[in-house]
Order: structure tokens, then sequence, then C-alpha cells
């Protein structure tokens, strides 16, 4: 009996240190007002484990796939029983104060209708239970399920790239996802290549090699997986949920033109204001082109002279009161970038 808490207890010890169950207070009274059975014997199920000073209980238990098919000690009436720990059973024999299998004992105490065993300062306890348990039963197989997560956002130095920019990377949740199943195997799935791994509750690893480890965490439908500054941001299929993400810098701001990209030719600054400026007669940069976004969605643009009134959303600019006319720019913080007429501009901020 020994060996099986004994391993049985270590499992549970490790899936504390990884879990980080919080201990939740019990009141040492609380079984009082139970009607207590006089006799000893009857069936037991497990009720909760308290490993490590850490208490694990029987909701904790089932999630873990830990449940009173699996974990339940029967005691009959002429000293005889069986004991099942983990679906490992074993006939016992039991008197007041201890429970023997295959030759190893065990004291174990009895408090109301719960049965207590205790070693290496760890304790199993069981709850007496009138429901009938055939020891002989195999117990059922738990079904499997599975969740799946679609890639939602990148973070890399604290820029976050979502929706269009991942998809042009190729990177869609059809394509790039994380599955993650109820008996701790999981599919990674980056751009259509498919691997084999494994995860608990705070870490994710290849099923080939258990050193390739990054950090797990889920929160509602959102996972992320972390490892060496960057993150990856899946969530649930089908969720409403929105991941909280790294707020890029405003994009609010004096712009001044940086580059002209026009095909595979590209005009630096000093090129265009030593030479594109005096072909055009024009004496500063902002002359030829600037940009001034207001962080109430306003701004203003000058474009070869002409200036204009301009509204922006967070991917969009146009003129005011005319957003069917709206350009699509991408900004990373420092760089603002659109094409407009065939050419690529891409402003610095002063």
């Amino acid at each position: 009996m020994k060996k099986y808490l004994r391993s049985i207890l270590c499992l549970l010890l490790a899936l504390c240190m990884v879990m980080c169950f919080a201990a939740c207070d019990k009141d040492e009274d609380e079984d009082e007002g139970e009607e207590e059975d006089s006799s000893i014997a009857g069936t037991y199920i497990i009720d909760s484990m308290e490993v490590g000073g850490e208490e694990v209980t029987a909701e904790d238990l089932a999630d873990l796939g830990i449940t009173e098919d699996s974990f339940y000690i029967i005691l009959n009436k002429d000293g005889t029983g069986f004991v099942c720990l983990d679906g490992d059973k074993a006939e016992i024999e039991w008197d007041d104060e201890t429970l023997t299998a295959e030759g190893d004992s065990i004291e174990y105490t009895v408090k109301g209708n719960k049965l207590t065993i205790e070693m290496d300062g760890n304790k199993m306890t069981f709850k007496k239970t009138n429901k009938k348990i055939d020891p002989e039963a195999e117990p059922a197989e738990p079904e499997v399920t599975s969740t799946t997560y679609g890639i939602y956002a990148v973070i890399v130095e604290g820029q976050a790239v979502t929706g269009a920019d991942l998809a042009a990377a190729g990177m869609t949740p059809a394509d790039t996802y994380v599955t993650l199943n109820s008996d701790g195997t999981a599919v990674m799935c980056m751009i259509d290549e498919i691997e084999e791994a494994q995860w608990d509750s705070t870490r994710l690893w290849s099923a080939n090699d258990v050193t390739d480890v990054v950090a797990l965490e889920l929160d509602g439908d959102v996972l992320t997986l972390s490892s060496e500054g960057n993150t990856l941001v899946y969530l649930k299929n089908g969720s409403t949920q929105v991941p909280e993400l790294p707020q890029s810098a405003s994009v609010a701001g004096a712009y001044e033109l940086y580059s002209m990209t026009e095909g595979s030719t590209t005009y630096d600054y000093e090129t265009i204001k030593t030479i594109v400026l005096p072909q055009l007669n024009m004496t500063s940069m902002d002359e030829l082109m600037s940009l001034t976004l207001n962080e109430d969605g306003t701004g203003k643009m000058t474009a070869m002279g002409v200036e204009a009134e301009m509204e922006y959303d967070d991917t969009k600019l146009w003129p005011k009161g005319m957003s069917s006319d709206s350009i699509e720019f991408t900004f990373d913080g420092t760089y603002l970038s659109f094409e407009l007429e065939g050419y690529t501009y891409t402003f610095v901020q002063k």
C-alpha cells in the first residue's frame, strides 16, 4: 500500500508545484451537525488531498481526472476490504488503527464520516458514501475533450502585430493554432506545420523534446504562449473575448517626410532634400509633404504645397468629411507609411 500512496502523493506534490493551487481554509468544525455512522466499515471515496501544505479539493481533483471511481477505500465488516488509488487496486485487511495491503501497513484516522491517511506530512482524505462500488469493475476511461485556440496576435519587443498584418505574414487562425486536450496532450500548428506537444497549467512543451518549453497562461478564452521575450496570443475558436494587448505608441504627432518609393526606386531623405526639392522649386520638406495628426482624430496634410484638413482612425486617414476616400496607413511606433498615386510615402515623427 505504501508504494501506491507514495507514488500518488508524489504525483500530487508535483501537480501542486506546477499549478500553484491556492490554499483554502477549512473550518475544523465543518463536520459538526453531520450524522455520524458509529461503524467504521463502509465505502469511502476521495474527498481532498493536502500536499506540501496546499489543499487540493474534490473539484480540483476531478479536473485532474482523479475521481471517486479511481480513488476509494472499502472496509468490510469482517476486517477485509479493497483500496483503489489511481486505478491500482489491492485487497486489504484492517483494524481500528491500520490498513494493510501486500504486507505494508499504514495508520489511518476517522473523524465523523472522513477517513484520513497521512504519510510524510501529506494527507489523503476520503468521505464515507452510500454509493455502491464494485471493486472488480474497471473505472470508466474519462472522455478526452479538446479546445482549439486560433492565433490572434504576436507581440515582439512590446509591439503587437494583429489582423491584416498577421495575415500578410501567412498567419491566420485556420493555419496557426493550438489545440489543448484534456489528457495533457496538445497540437501546435504554425502556418500549417503541425507538431505534437504536451501541456499543463503553466507550460507547453514539444512531445519530441521535453527541453523545448514555453510558458503557458490561460485567461478565460485567451491562451498566451511566451518565450525569450516574444509572445503569441491565441483566442478560443468562436469566442468574443477581446484579449488585452500592449498599447502601441500614440500615432498622434507631427510628421516629416522620410522617404519616397516608386516601384523598386527609393528616394531617401537626403536625396529628396538635395535633388527632388530643387527640381520642384520648393524650399522645405514640409512644403512637399507633411502630416500632423491630433489626439482627437483630426489633422492636416500638406502635399505639393496644398494643405488639407484630415481625419483618421487606427488604420486609415482621409480628407475631412470624405471617409470614402480613405488611405490605409501603417505605424510601427516611429514610422508612418501609406501609398498614394503610385508612391509609398514614409514619414517619421518630428
